[in-house]
């Protein structure tokens, strides 16, 4: 708890400092600190604090459970085929295709950062869309994921490719 940071900081003679705009609501967060959750906590529910901490660990465990899962899946399962840090990764389309569509978002989330060394994260409409090209059985389509990387789909694989990468394979095919 805060109060306990603060007595230990104290005792171990450790200098602090508050940071003065975390009292201000210039911020969206503490906007909701400060005048949501009192509102709500005076209001509607006096335990609102404890049920967001609690909720919050709920899903904390979930998403490490989940994230042991997919870790295996990775290491386990043929799923990745070819990787080239930061230009590409070759992903078997049939084996992420059976894989719990909730686990598919967060190993799309996670494969994406193996390739890019870059915490993104897919958004709902993203994922949606990409879930979607997947089901249809489409190839040779193209999701862009972000303005460095795209998803392609072939019959057999999705790629995730830098787009620098693409242009430059292209690039040599035209000259060869």
């Amino acid at each position: 708890s805060k109060e306990e940071i603060l007595g230990f900081l104290t005792e171990n003679n450790i200098r602090y400092r508050i940071d003065k705009t975390n009292l201000k609501d210039i911020f969206s967060r503490n906007i909701i600190r400060l005048q949501l959750l009192p509102i709500i906590e005076k209001r509607l529910n006096h335990n609102v604090k404890y049920n967001i901490h609690n909720t919050i660990k709920i899903i904390t465990d979930i998403l490490n459970y989940y994230n042991k899962i997919l870790d295996n899946l990775m290491q386990t399962n043929d799923l990745i085929m070819e990787f080239k840090h930061k230009n590409y990764l070759i992903i078997n389309k049939e084996k992420l295709i059976n894989i719990d569509i909730s686990l598919m978002y967060l190993l799309l989330g996670k494969l994406f950062f193996k390739l890019t060394d870059e915490n993104i994260t897919l958004s709902f409409n993203q994922f949606n869309d990409i879930n979607k090209l997947l089901v249809s059985g489409q190839s040779n389509k193209k999701y862009y994921l972000n303005k460095e990387y795209y998803l392609w789909i072939e019959s057999q694989n999705i790629i995730i490719q830098n787009k620098t990468e693409f242009y430059v394979q292209r690039k040599n095919i035209i000259i060869s």
